[in-house]
């Protein structure tokens, strides 16, 4: 037994300030997701639960929840990191790591494309010691921290507008001091804004903790949010997909997925944090370039990124059920509102791969052709049966006709095969 076993369950909130100040309460008080006192993170779990915090550069600290204080504190006050270590990311687990599944991971993943998982089992209890969740090489930085269960998928989006989804038996469980794998072939000028775990292609549709739409929000407080199918999954380390034409000195701020009420902290550059619920973004295609106004951007300002609320039933569902607010770290850092490289030759390959398509489909547009003459063969059998009785000529005539009125009817297919080559040319 542990001091935190004889102490009563509660459930609560830790979050974090922009300055640094780390606090937890109640689930009752329901934590404010707007304002100058906004979340730069937000965590949902118990007083019997472990947090760990995390540093842009990896370096980690584990600290127990019920020696978390109520009232705002420095985080350098509450764990072993320094006062220059902040901590740009944090999730908490629970002390008896044996209740999670066997197979459970810690992914990381980097702003330079660069992902990471670690069995659970791998990482410290509550210490007065730091220690390395990851290897971040120099000039990048940790972004976000999740957990899986060895059968997810990953999906990653930058700030160039494009997105990489793949599965995660891609990435090979490895120890804390390793630095990972490349997950996506960054442009210049790009780097990861969004990083999310999903849901494998068989669970898209179901209602148990299936995502099916993606939340993304631009620089300029646009968004939308595309149905997950849009995004076709591909092997690691791709250029992936566009899954925004942003105009010219926009980028991709941040991505979100969850039930269309959840609710997100949307952080600016200058202006206090706004919040915003998934479904005032309208459902669009992949291709569609406007966006829906989510939160009122002035000139000068810009969206720098989002945070959504961390949970273990987010991330691997069943236990306390999902939390209340939806709202992981997204900005740590300004990030350039400049579009240094230009999409059109992204967006000529996208249109390449669809004119593939089309020509694939072509094919089962002749078969459905090929159908009409085999209606009229029945057609063409009719006189050679009647052709005994040709003593009666003048009643022959209206048999005659019969088979004419039936040639329309047999080319009523034919008229539909073009209108099962229109989905095609849509593509």
């Amino acid at each position: 037994l542990t001091s935190s076993d004889l102490l009563p369950e509660e459930n609560v909130w830790v979050s974090m300030d922009k300055s640094g100040m780390i606090s937890r309460t109640s689930e009752d008080k329901s934590p404010r997701l707007s304002g100058i006192d906004a979340p730069a993170f937000l965590v949902r779990g118990s007083t019997h639960d472990t947090l760990y915090l995390a540093a842009v550069n990896g370096k980690s600290a584990a600290v127990a929840v019920h020696t978390l204080p109520e009232s705002p504190t420095p985080f350098n006050k509450v764990c072993p990191l320094k006062a220059d270590e902040k901590p740009v990311c944090a999730f908490v687990l629970p002390a008896q790591k044996s209740s999670l599944p066997e197979e459970t991971y810690v992914f990381t993943t980097t702003r330079g494309g660069m992902v990471k998982k670690s069995l659970l089992g791998e990482l410290p209890g509550p210490s007065a010691q730091t220690f390395w969740l990851c290897k971040v090489n120099d000039g990048d930085a940790l972004g976000w921290v999740s957990l899986t269960d060895g059968k997810r998928e990953l999906l990653l989006a930058t700030a160039l507008g494009m997105a990489i989804r793949f599965d995660e038996d891609e990435v090979r469980p490895m120890g804390l001091v390793a630095a990972g794998v490349n997950a996506v072939k960054l442009g210049v000028g790009d780097e990861v804004t969004g990083a999310e775990v999903i849901n494998g292609l068989s669970h898209e549709t179901t209602d148990k903790g299936g995502v099916t739409d993606v939340f993304l929000i631009g620089s300029d407080g646009k968004a939308k949010r595309v149905a997950l199918k849009d995004f076709p999954s591909q092997g690691r380390y791709g250029r992936g997909v566009i899954a925004w034409d942003l105009p010219l000195g926009i980028k991709l701020a941040g991505i979100a997925t969850g039930k269309p009420n959840s609710m997100v902290t949307i952080h600016l550059l200058k202006a206090a944090a706004k919040s915003a619920r998934l479904d005032e973004a309208g459902l669009k295609k992949r291709a569609a370039t406007r966006g829906d106004v989510v939160t009122e951007v002035k000139p000068g300002d810009a969206v720098l990124g989002l945070v959504v609320a961390w949970s273990v039933e987010r991330f691997l569902g069943g236990g306390k059920g999902p939390a209340k607010h939806t709202p992981t770290v997204d900005s740590g850092k300004p990030q350039q509102l400049t579009l240094l490289s230009p999409l059109k030759e992204k967006k000529t390959a996208d249109k390449g791969a669809t004119t593939k398509a089309a020509a694939a489909k072509k094919p089962a547009a002749k078969a459905g052709a090929a159908k009409t003459p085999a209606k009229k063969t029945p057609a063409s059998k009719a006189p050679t049966a009647k052709k005994p009785a040709a003593k009666a000529p003048a009643t022959k005539t209206p048999a005659a006709k019969k088979p004419a009125s039936k040639k329309p009817a047999a080319k009523t297919p034919a008229a539909k095969a073009p209108a099962a080559k229109k989905p095609a040319s849509k593509k």
